[in-house]
């Protein structure tokens, strides 16, 4: 059962199939040969990943995006509140 494709093993592969919905976008930092997470990455340039960078690297381009996301969220909700407008 040990494996070092850990999505390739069966009881995992199964709950990851069960509690991921095909409409959600998920990451994968070491997917190896996996194609299960929406975007990928390996250091490894032989398997076919979206990335090619460091697992820490990868993460940190989410966490901008996420922090992005929050910041316009903030200034949309006050703005939604007061009816004001927003200069970006």
């Amino acid at each position: 059962m040990p494996n070092k494709n850990t999505f390739s093993i069966k009881p995992i592969k199964e709950l990851l199939n069960k509690y991921i919905s095909p409409n959600e976008k998920w990451i994968d930092a070491f997917s190896n040969s996996s194609k299960l997470a929406t975007i990928t990455n390996d250091l490894n340039p032989e398997y076919d990943t979206d990335y090619h960078i460091d697992a820490l690297d990868f993460f940190k381009l989410f966490v901008k995006i996420i922090l992005l996301m929050e910041y316009c969220m903030i200034h949309l909700t006050v703005s939604v509140k007061y009816q004001n407008v927003i200069k970006m």
